[in-house]
């Protein structure tokens, strides 16, 4: 047991330092793009990522793997929960709008994010507005990242997502 532990720790760990693969999901308009942030600096409108957040934490019942969930919203609405629950929901475009200014007068682009190491979870944050993208680790900057993602978790319905697996 104490062997399991200290290799979710690990993991855990791992997932924090940024040691993860990202998927290509659908997007709600049918076309095939990748959940990171927009590295070609395309603001023409296209649809990309403004805000993600993979978390880690753990170890989870009943298989004592550690437990992690990415929360990803995209700029046409999309935000999609995956891990050890699943659900997709879709945002208004001033919901949307919300979230970018709340991003935008957080300063965050400008400001240096430290992050001390933390054994029982771990949190990377990307943000972007389409011409800029930052990567923060939790706890960097949490004070400026907490309410972007009060705002988002405040949209959608907690009570509707499918509970998590494992029981956890």
């Amino acid at each position: 047991m104490k062997i399991k532990y200290l290799c979710a720790i690990f993991s855990l760990a791992l997932i924090g330092a940024g040691c993860q693969t990202r998927p290509i999901v659908q997007s709600n308009v049918n076309q095939q793009v990748t959940p990171s942030l927009n590295t070609n600096n395309d603001t023409s409108g296209g649809n990309f990522v403004i805000y993600k957040k993979e978390s880690g934490w753990g170890p989870c019942a009943p298989t004592d793997e550690p437990c992690t969930e990415t929360r990803t919203l995209w700029t046409s609405g999309l935000l999609t929960i995956s891990g050890q629950r699943s659900a997709q929901f879709h945002l208004t475009p001033q919901q949307v709008s919300q979230v970018a200014a709340a991003i935008q007068s957080s300063g965050i682009f400008q400001k240096e994010c430290p992050a001390s190491m933390v054994l029982d979870y771990s949190a990377t944050y990307s943000l972007s507005d389409g011409s800029r993208e930052k990567e923060i680790q939790f706890p960097g900057c949490e004070d400026d990242v907490r309410p972007i993602e009060t705002l988002i978790n405040g949209f959608i319905d907690d009570e509707s997502l499918p509970p998590t697996k494992g029981g956890a």
